[in-house]
């Protein structure tokens, strides 16, 4: 990274709100479907099975549930998804299992209802959430849930946006959403802390979990509780370091996890501690850099990642702690340079690595302009007070992401970063994004 500067002093303020997103974001797709716990026997084409995984970045959590060539019946409308008898008879079998129930047919609806939203191209709308809320609120997580039935419930409920609240959404309908997802990260973190024989936990797993989390945050979810995300954090990176440690490979640590990994752990900012990764995310981008077949996609979740993760070193440890790992920012930033991109996000994450290293921009970026209220509101009172004040809103710097105010005459920008910019809604734990943001800016 230059650490000459370009002499621009970084200042911020938080608003309630804020709906701009500008880096790279995950995508997942899914398979299964709810079916009264069965499932029929079906040829599946090995071409559909690589269409239907390429290009995700998390693992499909849901064709954990069924055996190589079994598939589900395909969904036709929310509405069947959802019968009361259905519902119903998911309640039914928890309460007669009790703590011995496994948790799969829950999982299963879980993944009918990703499915849903993967042929729609869309997560839920506001009516489908609130037709869901009586279910989540008797979706109890029970002690004999898997390991399997928990990853793959978090990460399907997660890509699907169940866990999201709408903004139209009423307290109640809120209360229980947090609450299901509460359950969720207090089953992990005890399946975590077993005893190791009691393990079933994958690397696969881990990841999902991983980036089920990191989707949420990215999605402006106001986790209460950080603490508790926190901890299911803590405990998800220790399986993740033990692995790493043993240098255990295979399908343990694939391209598609591990590009994932490194993206989920960029992501989620100062909600992880840098010293209880960072011999972890130097494994993993070694493994990617040896790695001569990453598509254009992987290349450029990799880059965004390191670029994240060495943001946060940068700002805590400042200009003169140079991150070993950078020296992949420029690896990274080669492959990527050469792709010729079309694609606007893998546009953005060129236009941030070249600032970075301070060479010149090989691709002109298209951001689309969004003037949030909280943004448009402060620029007003901040012009009401000093009227002769020259302000230029949405301005791209060094083909960097547009700052919301730049005060030229002061050679000074303001951004106003609300919910989305942050882990919680304590405005204290910043995500990747942001983090990865100042940085550019500063340097």
């Amino acid at each position: 990274m230059d650490r000459g500067g370009s002499g621009i002093s970084w200042k911020n303020t938080t608003s309630g709100n804020d709906y701009k997103k500008t880096d790279v974001q995950a995508t997942a797709s899914g398979s299964g479907q709810y079916r009264h716990g069965t499932v029929r026997k079906v040829n599946v084409p090995l071409s559909y099975i690589q269409k239907r995984n390429e290009g995700h970045p998390a693992s499909d959590a849901c064709s954990a549930n069924h055996p190589p060539g079994y598939s589900v019946k395909p969904v036709h409308g929310f509405n069947t998804l959802i019968t009361p008898e259905k519902m119903d008879w998911l309640a039914g079998i928890s309460a007669h299992y009790g703590d011995h129930y496994d948790g799969k047919t829950h999982s299963q609806f879980a993944c009918s209802i990703k499915r849903y939203t993967s042929g729609g191209k869309r997560p839920l709308n506001h009516s489908e959430q609130r037709q869901l809320i009586p279910l989540l609120h008797d979706f109890k997580v029970t002690p004999g849930w898997t390991w399997r039935s928990l990853t793959t419930t978090l990460h399907s409920f997660t890509s699907a946006g169940v866990l999201i609240p709408h903004k139209y959404m009423n307290k109640g309908d809120r209360e229980t959403q947090a609450a299901l997802l509460t359950n969720l990260l207090d089953a992990v973190i005890n399946t975590c802390n077993q005893k190791p024989e009691a393990w079933d936990i994958d690397v696969q797993g881990v990841a999902n979990l991983l980036w089920a989390l990191a989707k949420l945050v990215d999605n402006g979810l106001e986790l209460e509780k950080t603490e508790k995300l926190k901890e299911a954090l803590a405990t998800l990176l220790y399986h993740v370091k033990t692995k790493a440690e043993a240098k255990e490979e295979g399908s343990l640590f694939n391209t598609q996890g591990t590009v994932s990994l490194l993206w989920t752990l960029g992501k989620l900012g100062e909600a992880i501690e840098p010293n209880l990764i960072n011999s972890t995310f130097g494994f993993l981008v070694d493994r990617i850099s040896k790695n001569p077949q990453l598509s254009q996609q992987y290349i450029s979740m990799s880059l965004w990642g390191v670029m994240a993760f060495c943001a946060r070193v940068y700002l805590d440890s400042g200009r003169n702690n140079k991150n070993p790992l950078e020296k992949h920012i420029g690896e990274l930033f080669s492959r990527l340079g050469n792709t010729s991109p079309d694609n606007i996000e893998v546009q953005t994450v060129i236009a941030m690595a070249a600032s970075w290293l301070g060479r010149a921009c090989p691709v002109v970026p298209y951001y689309r302009t969004v003037i949030s209220e909280p943004q448009s509101a402060f620029c007003d009172q901040l012009q009401s007070s000093l009227p002769s004040l020259t302000i230029e809103e949405e301005k791209s710097l060094n083909s960097l992401p547009p700052v919301d105010l730049l005060l030229s005459d002061y050679n000074t920008v303001i951004d106003v970063q609300g919910p989305s910019h942050y882990v919680s809604g304590d405005f204290k734990t910043r995500n990747g994004s942001t983090l990865l943001k100042i940085a550019l800016l500063k340097n």
